[in-house]
């Protein structure tokens, strides 16, 4: 699982954007990332670009974070089919840095423009064909 999650729940700075990486079972590979504006006040462009090199993960085209493919040393890679899964959660505990949701503002909602995934579906190619130079989404 990759996942980008956000801790805005109670609208004040710093802005933490919480990445994670897990695979075959195994985390740990948290880190948090303080965003350089207010993610509340316009859109802005969030990517994941996953191979079999390394996990990139960017906004507003900018890299914040790098997961390199460390498999021949023992750490841990995603390596299965995914999903895209988006949603709203509590994360008043571990992945709020302390931070307190304040109740008063909500509704809480997520707004998604301009949503586009491209990726080698499992089912039509082999893995191999995935990786190769050759693929086209």
């Amino acid at each position: 699982m990759i996942t980008m999650n956000w801790t805005l729940g109670n609208n004040t700075a710093p802005y933490t954007l919480q990445t994670n990486v897990l695979a075959n079972g195994q985390g740990g590979c948290q880190q948090r990332i303080h965003l350089w504006f207010d993610p509340t006040k316009d859109f802005h462009s969030y990517r994941i670009l996953w191979n079999q090199y390394h996990i990139v993960f960017s906004v507003d085209n900018v890299p914040i974070r790098v997961f390199k493919n460390n498999r021949e040393i023992g750490v841990s890679y995603p390596s299965q089919p995914m999903q895209i899964k988006g949603s709203l959660w509590n994360d008043e505990g571990w992945a709020s840095g302390g931070k307190k949701t304040d109740w008063n503002q909500a509704p809480f909602k997520a707004y998604f423009q301009e949503f586009n995934v491209n990726g080698c579906l499992l089912h039509d190619y082999a893995v191999e064909k995935c990786y190769s130079s050759n693929f086209r989404s």
